[in-house]
């Protein structure tokens, strides 16, 4: 499957724009994404992103952001 390559500024800002679109994460932010050592036998090269709460607890925002992720995930990929 073919992916986006993008930065990682760009792919926080793709994360940030689908979470702020859900009511229950206004108050949360995806802060930076786990960039792995070397791409997966699918070619996925990074795993997952940082969550952080300026105003409701990150745990409410929890589920929302992990489907956030697994979308993201498959379309896109780091910018080597």
């Amino acid at each position: 499957m073919s992916r986006n390559v993008v930065t990682e500024a760009e792919l926080l800002r793709i994360l940030n724009v689908s979470l702020r679109g859900r009511e229950e994460c206004v108050d949360c932010q995806f802060t930076s994404v786990l960039r792995l050592a070397a791409a997966r036998p699918d070619g996925r090269n990074w795993e997952t992103a940082n969550l952080r709460s300026s105003g409701t607890r990150a745990s409410a925002c929890q589920p929302v952001a992990r489907a956030v992720v697994a979308e993201v995930y498959e379309t896109h990929n780091l910018l080597d």
